[in-house]
């Protein structure tokens, strides 16, 4: 849609949600691992019906959340 002056209206964008495979898929994790994250709050799930949908936002905002742990090799 444009306005008078040629200008284009910016759409909203709607947020992309993943099925629990799919967030499994792309955090490299298993279905009982999610599981387990979503039930302590590192990754938010939200339930539409039956199912458990994530979006692609709060899976950003967990990755960078969680703590990495750096190992470093001892005796050298």
């Amino acid at each position: 849609m444009t306005l008078k002056g040629g200008e284009d209206i910016p759409q909203p964008t709607q947020p992309k949600y993943l099925t629990r495979l799919q967030a499994a898929e792309l955090l490299h994790l298993t279905l009982p691992t999610l599981h387990v994250y979503t039930q302590a709050g590192i990754i938010r799930g939200h339930k539409v019906g039956r199912r458990v949908l994530y979006s692609e936002d709060d899976i950003k905002a967990a990755v960078q959340d969680i703590p990495t742990l750096k190992y470093s090799r001892r005796g050298r």
